[in-house]
């Protein structure tokens, strides 16, 4: 009887310290030997497929895959984090979200030129990556950031003679050809003149902490900073013909002034502003008070989420709008004054821990699904 598949989850959580695979096997199904203690795998010459989360979660520093394998699969390697060099040989195709997430000690990377995709987080988490050179036929990268949390990570470049995308100018970053997107970046990332678009979540997780845009940037997607929490300068060239940054603000705003963009710990909301974009603020706002403009009209989905030091909030009456998930992971949020709005949208004050005391103005029409959810000290409504 020749072996040619081991199936889901054949031998997890076994303890597994090292395993010969048969040559005669092609498929390593999902999840085959995840959260072992795997130390040596030997794969067969003819493998084709390794399964989500195939190798979770094991002890490898390093692994041989052979050159009939094209796809890496979801999660494939994820947790593995004594894997401290990977080289994907000639025929890899894809390498699928999170394929090596979490892969903390991976310090050496090297992508075949076979290689066409690459999902969102594929190397989210690989916190020893230094350098990383984009092969020329990839023509399709992930939503979301793929070097997310990769701290170390100071060096991107693309092939010279990739189509699909470029790294402009030294720029350490992935820019996308047809609409001259940043799609990926590091904490050495330069927002260079040309790119005209900051795509979701391209800066995600990213240890930058200055921000400058140049005149030609006209379109900043609300995830772009999604986990940036270092920032601490934001910068707009004057000539920009959509945005600005005030003297005084450290916040980058529409050129009309009223509507805040993004901050940061060290930013000033001026007077004027009329609203706080989605995510303006998320994990960024530094002080105690939270204490915004007259005029102020509306907060954006989750505008101060994840910020652990505000305590209170004081808003003004002008506000008729607070978007869902707004002050959510508020840790320290302890007190807050809602003022007259319609509704208090699903997730608003979820899981701030610290929130003992609500005043709700009359006049609130709805309370949607788990605005309060996770607020265990909450005694006074």
């Amino acid at each position: 009887v020749k072996l040619l598949k081991i199936d889901s989850y054949a031998f997890a959580y076994q303890g597994i310290n090292s395993v010969v695979i048969p040559e005669t096997v092609t498929r390593i199904e999902g999840a085959a030997f995840y959260a072992n203690n795997l130390t040596s795998v030997t794969l067969p010459p003819r493998l084709e497929y390794i399964g989500g989360d195939a190798f979770r979660g094991n002890k490898l520093t390093s692994i041989d895959i052979p050159s009939t394998v094209t796809t890496i699969a979801t999660n494939a390697f994820s947790s593995t984090k004594l894997l401290d060099t990977i080289a994907l040989p000639e025929g890899v195709e894809k390498i699928g979200r999170c394929a090596f997430w979490g892969c903390s000690m991976l310090k050496w990377v090297s992508l075949p030129e076979s290689l066409r995709e690459i999902e969102g987080d594929a190397f989210c988490g690989c916190n020893s990556i230094e350098s990383i050179i984009i092969p020329r036929n990839v023509n399709k990268i992930g939503e979301v950031n793929i070097f997310r949390g990769c701290e170390s990570l100071s060096s991107i470049t693309v092939d010279e003679t990739n189509k699909t995308y470029h790294s402009w100018a030294n720029s350490n970053a992935i820019v996308r050809e047809t609409d001259s997107a940043l799609v990926a970046t590091c904490k050495k990332t330069v927002v260079t003149e040309n790119i005209r678009k900051l795509a979701p979540y391209c800066f995600a997780g990213t240890c930058i902490r200055n921000i400058r845009l140049p005149r030609s940037v006209v379109v900043i997607s609300d995830d772009a900073f999604d986990g940036c929490y270092g920032i601490d300068s934001l910068s707009v060239d004057k000539n920009n013909p959509l945005f600005k940054s005030p003297l005084g603000t450290n916040a980058i705003m529409t050129k009309d002034g009223k509507k805040l963009v993004l901050g940061c710990g060290a930013t000033k909301i001026p007077n004027g502003t009329e609203s706080i974009g989605n995510k303006a603020f998320m994990g960024r706002y530094s002080k105690l008070v939270l204490k915004v403009p007259d005029g102020l009209k509306t907060i954006g989905n989750e505008a101060f989420s994840n910020n652990n030091y505000i305590s209170e909030i004081v808003l003004p009456l002008s506000v008729n709008k607070i978007g869902h998930s707004a002050f959510s992971y508020c840790h320290n949020l302890k007190a807050v004054q809602i003022p007259k709005i319609d509704v208090i949208e699903s997730f608003t004050f979820a899981n701030c821990a610290n929130l003992s005391v609500v005043n709700i103005s009359e006049g609130v029409k709805k309370i949607g699904d788990r605005a309060f959810e996770g607020c265990f000290k909450l005694k006074d409504i």
